[in-house]
Protein backbone atom coordinates (compact mmCIF):
# COMPACT_ATOMS: atom_id res chain seq x y z
CA UNK A 1 0.00 0.00 0.00
CA UNK A 2 1.43 3.46 -0.89
CA UNK A 3 2.84 5.29 2.10
CA UNK A 4 0.55 8.34 1.71
CA UNK A 5 -2.76 6.41 1.88
CA UNK A 6 -2.98 7.21 5.60
CA UNK A 7 -2.17 10.92 5.40
CA UNK A 8 -5.70 11.90 6.42
CA UNK A 9 -5.33 10.35 9.87
CA UNK A 10 -1.63 11.00 10.48
CA UNK A 11 -0.55 14.06 12.44
CA UNK A 12 2.74 15.65 13.52
CA UNK A 13 3.78 14.28 16.94
CA UNK A 14 5.14 17.71 17.92
CA UNK A 15 2.13 19.91 17.05
CA UNK A 16 -0.69 17.66 15.72
CA UNK A 17 -0.71 19.36 12.31
CA UNK A 18 -1.10 17.42 9.09
CA UNK A 19 1.64 16.01 6.85
CA UNK A 20 2.74 16.00 3.27
CA UNK A 21 5.34 13.59 1.86
CA UNK A 22 8.34 14.94 -0.07
CA UNK A 23 10.37 13.30 -2.82
CA UNK A 24 12.86 11.88 -0.28
CA UNK A 25 10.15 9.96 1.56
CA UNK A 26 10.13 12.31 4.55
CA UNK A 27 6.88 13.38 6.19
CA UNK A 28 6.79 17.18 6.35
CA UNK A 29 4.81 18.99 9.07
CA UNK A 30 2.40 21.44 7.46
CA UNK A 31 2.82 23.99 10.29
CA UNK A 32 6.48 23.77 11.35
CA UNK A 33 8.04 22.46 8.14
CA UNK A 34 10.04 19.86 10.09
CA UNK A 35 10.98 16.77 8.06
CA UNK A 36 10.54 13.34 9.64
CA UNK A 37 12.91 11.12 7.68
CA UNK A 38 12.53 7.33 7.72
CA UNK A 39 14.89 4.98 9.52
CA UNK A 40 15.77 2.33 6.97
CA UNK A 41 12.52 1.75 5.09
CA UNK A 42 10.28 2.56 8.06
CA UNK A 43 8.49 5.91 8.50
CA UNK A 44 9.82 7.58 11.65
CA UNK A 45 7.63 9.89 13.75
CA UNK A 46 9.72 10.30 16.92
CA UNK A 47 9.20 13.90 18.03
CA UNK A 48 11.94 16.50 17.69
CA UNK A 49 11.38 17.77 21.24
CA UNK A 50 12.21 14.29 22.58
CA UNK A 51 15.41 14.13 20.53
CA UNK A 52 16.53 17.54 21.81
CA UNK A 53 15.82 16.65 25.45
CA UNK A 54 17.71 13.37 25.21
CA UNK A 55 20.72 15.04 23.57
CA UNK A 56 20.85 17.67 26.33
CA UNK A 57 20.52 15.24 29.22
CA UNK A 58 22.83 12.52 27.89
CA UNK A 59 25.67 14.96 27.40
CA UNK A 60 25.71 15.37 31.19
CA UNK A 61 26.70 11.77 31.94
CA UNK A 62 29.85 11.74 34.12
CA UNK A 63 32.97 10.83 32.16
CA UNK A 64 34.19 7.39 33.11
CA UNK A 65 35.11 3.98 31.69
CA UNK A 66 33.70 0.88 33.34
CA UNK A 67 34.25 -2.83 32.88
CA UNK A 68 31.17 -4.99 32.66
CA UNK A 69 30.93 -8.76 32.46
CA UNK A 70 28.22 -11.32 31.78
CA UNK A 71 29.23 -14.95 32.08
CA UNK A 72 32.60 -15.22 30.32
CA UNK A 73 31.98 -12.02 28.32
CA UNK A 74 33.86 -8.86 29.35
CA UNK A 75 33.69 -5.39 27.79
CA UNK A 76 35.08 -1.97 28.65
CA UNK A 77 32.47 0.72 28.08
CA UNK A 78 33.40 4.39 27.81
CA UNK A 79 31.04 7.29 28.49
CA UNK A 80 31.13 8.21 24.81
CA UNK A 81 30.06 4.71 23.78
CA UNK A 82 27.25 4.69 26.34
CA UNK A 83 26.04 8.14 25.28
CA UNK A 84 25.98 7.05 21.65
CA UNK A 85 24.09 3.89 22.55
CA UNK A 86 21.53 5.82 24.62
CA UNK A 87 21.01 8.43 21.93
CA UNK A 88 20.44 5.73 19.31
CA UNK A 89 18.02 3.92 21.62
CA UNK A 90 16.30 7.18 22.58
CA UNK A 91 15.86 8.15 18.93
CA UNK A 92 14.47 4.76 18.00
CA UNK A 93 17.54 4.19 15.83
CA UNK A 94 17.62 0.45 16.22
CA UNK A 95 20.24 0.21 13.50
CA UNK A 96 22.60 2.15 15.75
CA UNK A 97 21.67 -0.04 18.70
CA UNK A 98 22.18 -3.15 16.58
CA UNK A 99 25.61 -2.06 15.40
CA UNK A 100 26.71 -1.87 19.03
CA UNK A 101 25.05 -5.19 19.87
CA UNK A 102 26.86 -6.81 16.94
CA UNK A 103 30.18 -5.65 18.40
CA UNK A 104 29.21 -7.47 21.59
CA UNK A 105 27.99 -10.53 19.67
CA UNK A 106 31.33 -10.76 17.84
CA UNK A 107 33.01 -11.38 21.21
CA UNK A 108 30.69 -14.17 22.29
CA UNK A 109 32.20 -17.64 22.74
CA UNK A 110 31.45 -20.30 20.11
CA UNK A 111 29.04 -22.19 22.35
CA UNK A 112 26.69 -19.18 22.16
CA UNK A 113 25.98 -19.90 18.50
CA UNK A 114 23.91 -22.48 16.67
CA UNK A 115 25.15 -21.95 13.15
CA UNK A 116 24.68 -18.23 12.48
CA UNK A 117 21.98 -17.75 15.12
CA UNK A 118 22.47 -16.90 18.74
CA UNK A 119 21.44 -19.54 21.22
CA UNK A 120 19.30 -18.76 24.28
CA UNK A 121 22.52 -18.60 26.29
CA UNK A 122 23.99 -16.12 23.82
CA UNK A 123 21.07 -13.75 24.13
CA UNK A 124 21.18 -14.09 27.92
CA UNK A 125 24.84 -13.01 27.87
CA UNK A 126 24.06 -9.99 25.68
CA UNK A 127 21.08 -9.05 27.86
CA UNK A 128 23.15 -9.51 31.02
CA UNK A 129 25.88 -7.27 29.66
CA UNK A 130 23.51 -4.37 29.08
CA UNK A 131 21.93 -4.92 32.48
CA UNK A 132 25.41 -4.56 33.99
CA UNK A 133 25.90 -1.31 32.09
CA UNK A 134 22.70 -0.10 33.71
CA UNK A 135 23.88 -1.10 37.19
CA UNK A 136 27.31 0.55 36.74
CA UNK A 137 25.73 3.89 35.79
CA UNK A 138 22.74 3.67 38.13
CA UNK A 139 24.23 6.11 40.64
CA UNK A 140 24.90 8.75 37.99
CA UNK A 141 22.17 11.02 36.69
CA UNK A 142 18.57 11.78 37.65
CA UNK A 143 15.41 9.66 37.50
CA UNK A 144 14.95 10.53 33.83
CA UNK A 145 18.38 9.12 33.02
CA UNK A 146 17.71 5.94 35.01
CA UNK A 147 14.41 5.38 33.18
CA UNK A 148 16.19 5.86 29.85
CA UNK A 149 18.85 3.35 30.88
CA UNK A 150 16.18 0.78 31.77
CA UNK A 151 14.40 1.41 28.48
CA UNK A 152 17.64 1.08 26.53
CA UNK A 153 18.43 -2.18 28.33
CA UNK A 154 14.99 -3.56 27.38
CA UNK A 155 15.51 -2.46 23.78
CA UNK A 156 18.94 -4.09 23.62
CA UNK A 157 17.39 -7.39 24.68
CA UNK A 158 14.55 -7.11 22.14
CA UNK A 159 16.93 -6.23 19.32
CA UNK A 160 19.24 -9.13 20.23
CA UNK A 161 16.27 -11.48 20.16
CA UNK A 162 15.14 -10.13 16.79
CA UNK A 163 18.65 -10.39 15.39
CA UNK A 164 18.90 -14.02 16.46
CA UNK A 165 15.39 -15.19 15.52
CA UNK A 166 14.32 -12.76 12.79
CA UNK A 167 10.80 -13.18 14.17
CA UNK A 168 10.11 -12.12 17.74
CA UNK A 169 7.81 -14.74 19.34
CA UNK A 170 7.00 -12.92 22.57
CA UNK A 171 3.74 -11.20 21.60
CA UNK A 172 0.58 -11.66 23.60
CA UNK A 173 -2.23 -13.27 21.58
CA UNK A 174 -5.71 -11.81 22.04
CA UNK A 175 -8.12 -14.62 23.08
CA UNK A 176 -10.64 -15.60 20.40
CA UNK A 177 -13.53 -15.10 22.83
CA UNK A 178 -12.75 -11.38 23.09
CA UNK A 179 -12.34 -10.74 19.38
CA UNK A 180 -16.11 -10.93 18.83
CA UNK A 181 -16.50 -7.83 21.03
CA UNK A 182 -14.31 -5.68 18.80
CA UNK A 183 -15.32 -3.56 15.80
CA UNK A 184 -14.37 -4.85 12.37
CA UNK A 185 -14.67 -1.61 10.39
CA UNK A 186 -13.32 1.93 10.53
CA UNK A 187 -9.78 2.77 11.65
CA UNK A 188 -7.68 0.56 13.92
CA UNK A 189 -4.44 1.42 15.75
CA UNK A 190 -2.12 -0.77 17.78
CA UNK A 191 0.35 1.05 20.04
CA UNK A 192 3.57 -0.80 20.98
CA UNK A 193 2.59 -3.53 18.52
CA UNK A 194 5.76 -5.67 18.76
CA UNK A 195 5.81 -7.89 15.69
CA UNK A 196 2.20 -7.02 14.85
CA UNK A 197 0.64 -10.47 15.34
CA UNK A 198 -2.66 -9.29 16.85
CA UNK A 199 -3.13 -6.40 14.47
CA UNK A 200 -2.46 -8.55 11.43
CA UNK A 201 -4.97 -11.19 12.50
CA UNK A 202 -7.67 -8.60 13.26
CA UNK A 203 -7.13 -6.89 9.92
CA UNK A 204 -7.30 -10.22 8.10
CA UNK A 205 -10.66 -10.96 9.74
CA UNK A 206 -12.15 -7.46 9.38
CA UNK A 207 -12.86 -4.76 6.83
CA UNK A 208 -10.97 -1.84 8.29
CA UNK A 209 -10.58 1.32 6.26
CA UNK A 210 -7.19 2.21 7.76
CA UNK A 211 -4.90 0.03 9.89
CA UNK A 212 -1.84 1.44 11.68
CA UNK A 213 0.80 -0.33 13.77
CA UNK A 214 3.31 1.69 15.81
CA UNK A 215 6.36 0.67 17.81
CA UNK A 216 9.38 2.45 19.28
CA UNK A 217 11.76 -0.11 17.79
CA UNK A 218 12.81 -0.22 14.15
CA UNK A 219 13.57 -3.92 14.63
CA UNK A 220 9.97 -4.60 15.66
CA UNK A 221 8.59 -2.54 12.77
CA UNK A 222 10.86 -4.43 10.37
CA UNK A 223 9.78 -7.79 11.82
CA UNK A 224 6.09 -6.86 11.51
CA UNK A 225 6.49 -5.82 7.90
CA UNK A 226 8.43 -8.95 6.99
CA UNK A 227 5.77 -11.30 8.38
CA UNK A 228 2.78 -9.38 6.93
CA UNK A 229 1.64 -10.83 3.62
CA UNK A 230 -1.30 -8.44 3.13
CA UNK A 231 0.70 -5.17 3.05
CA UNK A 232 -2.51 -3.35 4.04
CA UNK A 233 -1.18 -2.11 7.38
CA UNK A 234 0.82 1.10 7.73
CA UNK A 235 3.78 0.43 10.05
CA UNK A 236 5.87 3.19 11.60
CA UNK A 237 8.30 4.07 14.39
CA UNK A 238 6.67 6.25 17.04
CA UNK A 239 6.69 7.17 20.73
CA UNK A 240 3.50 6.20 22.60
CA UNK A 241 3.64 9.51 24.49
CA UNK A 242 3.43 11.43 21.20
CA UNK A 243 1.25 9.48 18.78
CA UNK A 244 1.45 10.69 15.15
CA UNK A 245 -2.33 10.32 14.83
CA UNK A 246 -5.05 12.92 14.24
CA UNK A 247 -7.53 13.79 17.00
CA UNK A 248 -10.62 11.54 17.31
CA UNK A 249 -9.75 9.45 14.27
CA UNK A 250 -9.65 5.87 15.65
CA UNK A 251 -12.47 3.34 16.08
CA UNK A 252 -10.33 0.70 17.78
CA UNK A 253 -7.11 1.20 19.79
CA UNK A 254 -5.09 -1.71 21.18
CA UNK A 255 -2.13 -1.77 23.55
CA UNK A 256 -0.67 -4.90 25.15
CA UNK A 257 1.92 -5.32 27.88
CA UNK A 258 3.48 -1.87 27.56
CA UNK A 259 2.00 0.26 30.35
CA UNK A 260 4.98 -0.64 32.53
CA UNK A 261 7.46 -0.08 29.69
CA UNK A 262 6.67 3.59 29.01
CA UNK A 263 8.01 6.43 31.15
CA UNK A 264 4.59 8.01 31.80
CA UNK A 265 1.51 5.74 31.57
CA UNK A 266 -0.91 8.67 32.22
CA UNK A 267 0.54 10.58 29.26
CA UNK A 268 0.16 7.53 27.01
CA UNK A 269 -3.46 7.07 28.11
CA UNK A 270 -4.11 10.76 27.44
CA UNK A 271 -2.83 10.21 23.90
CA UNK A 272 -5.08 7.17 23.47
CA UNK A 273 -8.00 9.32 24.65
CA UNK A 274 -7.07 12.07 22.20
CA UNK A 275 -7.05 9.82 19.12
CA UNK A 276 -10.19 7.80 20.04
CA UNK A 277 -13.54 8.73 18.51
CA UNK A 278 -16.79 8.81 20.51
CA UNK A 279 -18.17 5.27 20.36
CA UNK A 280 -14.73 3.75 19.81
CA UNK A 281 -13.30 0.71 21.60
CA UNK A 282 -10.08 0.57 23.63
CA UNK A 283 -8.42 -2.74 24.52
CA UNK A 284 -5.66 -2.86 27.14
CA UNK A 285 -3.84 -6.06 28.09
CA UNK A 286 -1.15 -6.36 30.72
CA UNK A 287 0.85 -8.98 32.59
CA UNK A 288 0.03 -8.33 36.21
CA UNK A 289 1.23 -7.03 38.52
CA UNK A 290 2.91 -4.14 36.73
CA UNK A 291 6.69 -4.56 36.55
CA UNK A 292 7.58 -1.02 37.55
CA UNK A 293 10.80 -2.00 39.31
CA UNK A 294 13.59 -3.90 37.60
CA UNK A 295 15.92 -6.13 39.63
CA UNK A 296 19.49 -6.62 38.42
CA UNK A 297 21.39 -8.71 40.95
CA UNK A 298 21.31 -6.73 44.19
CA UNK A 299 20.35 -3.52 42.41
CA UNK A 300 16.68 -2.55 42.13
CA UNK A 301 15.82 0.31 39.80
CA UNK A 302 12.44 1.94 39.25
CA UNK A 303 11.75 2.25 35.54
CA UNK A 304 8.75 4.54 36.15
CA UNK A 305 8.57 7.22 38.82
CA UNK A 306 6.02 6.53 41.56
CA UNK A 307 3.79 9.49 40.73
CA UNK A 308 3.31 8.09 37.19
CA UNK A 309 2.34 4.54 38.16
CA UNK A 310 -1.08 2.94 37.69
CA UNK A 311 -2.77 0.75 40.31
CA UNK A 312 -4.38 -1.66 37.83
CA UNK A 313 -6.15 -1.68 34.47
CA UNK A 314 -9.33 -0.22 35.96
CA UNK A 315 -7.23 2.75 37.03
CA UNK A 316 -5.89 2.92 33.47
CA UNK A 317 -9.39 3.08 31.96
CA UNK A 318 -10.43 5.71 34.51
CA UNK A 319 -7.65 7.95 33.12
CA UNK A 320 -9.48 8.01 29.75
CA UNK A 321 -12.37 10.47 29.98
CA UNK A 322 -15.68 8.95 28.92
CA UNK A 323 -14.39 5.37 28.83
CA UNK A 324 -16.41 2.62 30.51
CA UNK A 325 -15.29 -0.99 30.97
CA UNK A 326 -17.53 -3.52 29.20
CA UNK A 327 -15.32 -6.55 29.84
CA UNK A 328 -12.56 -7.30 32.34
CA UNK A 329 -10.99 -10.76 32.23
CA UNK A 330 -8.15 -11.97 34.43
CA UNK A 331 -5.86 -14.95 34.46
CA UNK A 332 -5.55 -15.23 30.69
CA UNK A 333 -2.60 -17.57 30.18
CA UNK A 334 0.16 -16.47 27.85
CA UNK A 335 2.71 -19.08 26.76
CA UNK A 336 5.24 -17.29 24.57
CA UNK A 337 8.44 -19.07 23.68
CA UNK A 338 10.88 -16.29 24.38
CA UNK A 339 14.54 -16.47 23.52
CA UNK A 340 15.80 -15.36 26.88
CA UNK A 341 13.66 -17.56 29.14
CA UNK A 342 12.38 -20.43 27.03
CA UNK A 343 8.73 -21.30 27.66
CA UNK A 344 7.22 -19.30 30.50
CA UNK A 345 3.73 -18.96 31.95
CA UNK A 346 2.45 -15.42 32.36
CA UNK A 347 -1.03 -14.28 33.32
CA UNK A 348 -2.62 -11.37 31.52
CA UNK A 349 -5.49 -9.08 32.52
CA UNK A 350 -7.51 -7.65 29.64
CA UNK A 351 -10.03 -4.80 29.69
CA UNK A 352 -12.29 -3.80 26.83
CA UNK A 353 -13.73 -0.30 27.20
CA UNK A 354 -16.14 1.83 25.18
CA UNK A 355 -15.63 5.57 24.79
CA UNK A 356 -18.77 7.71 25.17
Amino acid sequence: MPQNDHLGILACPDCNSGFSVNSLGAYVCSRMGEEYFPIGDAPNFLPFKLREENSFRFNGIPKKTVEVKSGGLRKRISTGELTSFLLNAGLGNSRGVLSYIREVIDDLPNECYDGEKLTIQGVKLVSGLFNQILVKYEDHGDDYMKRQLVGASHQARYEAELESLRDYPGNFKLPLALRGMLPRKGNVLEVAMGNGTNLQELVEEGEFENSIGLDYSYGMVRAARERDESSSIFYAIADAHHLPIADKSMDLVLMFNALDRVSSPPEVLAEIERVSRPGSTIVLGQCMPFQYDVQFGKTRIGSISKDQRLKDLEDAVNRVNGAQIVSHSTGNVWHPETVTQGVETLYVDIVVAKVA
